[in-house]
C-alpha cells in the first residue's frame, strides 16, 4: 500500500523547504505554507525564479507566531507574523495577491542577502501564495524516473528540487497522473486531483544552493508529453482538499472513486 513519505513546506514563498512529520490541510491547503513572500518596491514578486540562492534560507513560523529566518551567515532574525504595517498588492506570475507589509528587519535582511530592495509582505490569505491550485503531489516512482534517466540515483537527484508539498512511496512512475478526476484519501483527509502541474526552471536548480545544475526540464520533456496548446513540462499533479484535516508521514493513501 502506498504511503506518505515526504511532506514539504515554506512559510516563505521560494526559500529553503522545510519537512514536518505532519501538517494541517484546509481547503486553501496547507495551514501557514507560503503565508509570506518578497516584493520588490514595485509591487513585483521576487521569487527563487530569478533569485536561486533564496533556497539558502531556512524559513520557519512557530506556533508562538514568530517567524525566523536563518541566512547562510549564519544570522537568525526574527518578526512576528502579526506586526504588519501598511497594505500592498503583489503581482504575482497568475494572480494579484494582497497583504501588508511584516515589519521589523527581515526585509533589510532579505535586501541585503539578493543585493536588492525587498519587502516581506504576509499575504491576506494562505491561498494566495499557491501558483494555482492549494495542494501538489508526486510519486517517489516519477522521481527516480527522472533521476535515471538524468544518470543520477534518486537520492543524488534530490527531490526538493521540484518542490511538490506531498510526496507518495509505493506506486509506479506516473501512477498519479492517473487519479486525475478521482478522489484520494491521505489519513482522513480527501483530496480531489487535478491536472499535470506545468513545471519551470526552478526545478534545474540545485535545492540546497540555487545553482543550475542540472537539465530537468529537457530530460522530462524528451519523453514526456506536454501539456495541450501550453506546451507545459509535465511532472506531478495538483489537488484541491475536499475534507480538512492533519496528514502525517506513513499515513496510507488510498485512491477513491471518480468524481
Amino acid at each position: 500500500m502506498s504511503s506518505l513519505s515526504m511532506i514539504s513546506v515554506t512559510p516563505v514563498k521560494g526559500t529553503a523547504l522545510v519537512h514536518p512529520a505532519s501538517v494541517e490541510l484546509a481547503p486553501e491547503g496547507i495551514v501557514g505554507n507560503r503565508r509570506f513572500h518578497l516584493a520588490d518596491p514595485d509591487g513585483r514578486h521576487v521569487g527563487s525564479f530569478d533569485h536561486g540562492e533564496l533556497v539558502q534560507v531556512r524559513t520557519e513560523l512557530g506556533g508562538d507566531g514568530v517567524l525566523r529566518c536563518s541566512f547562510p551567515d549564519g544570522t537568525v532574525l526574527e518578526a512576528h507574523q502579526d506586526a504588519l504595517g501598511e497594505a500592498t498588492i503583489t503581482h504575482m506570475d497568475a494572480h494579484d495577491t494582497a497583504g501588508r507589509l511584516v515589519q521589523g528587519p527581515l526585509a533589510e535582511a532579505f535586501s541585503a542577502f539578493l543585493g536588492r530592495p525587498v519587502h516581506l509582505v504576509r499575504a491576506d490569505r494562505d491561498a494566495d501564495g499557491n501558483d494555482v491550485e492549494p495542494v501538489t503531489l508526486v510519486s517517489s516512482g516519477s522521481i527516480a524516473d527522472v533521476a535515471a534517466r538524468s544518470g543520477r540515483t534518486e537520492e543524488t537527484l534530490d527531490a526538493r528540487r521540484f518542490r511538490m508539498n506531498l510526496q507518495i512511496d509505493e506506486v509506479p512512475p506516473y501512477e498519479e497522473d492517473t487519479w486525475e478526476g478521482r478522489q484520494v484519501q491521505i489519513g482522513d483527509v480527501v483530496l480531489r486531483v487535478g491536472g499535470q502541474v506545468p513545471r519551470c526552471r526552478v526545478t534545474t536548480h540545485d535545492p540546497r544552493t540555487g545553482v543550475r545544475d542540472l537539465p530537468t526540464l529537457k530530460t522530462i520533456a524528451s519523453y514526456r508529453t506536454l501539456i495541450g496548446d501550453r506546451a507545459g513540462i509535465p511532472f506531478g499533479v495538483y489537488a484541491t482538499v475536499l475534507r480538512a484535516g492533519t496528514v502525517s508521514l506513513g499515513d496510507s493513501v488510498v485512491p477513491l472513486s471518480a468524481l
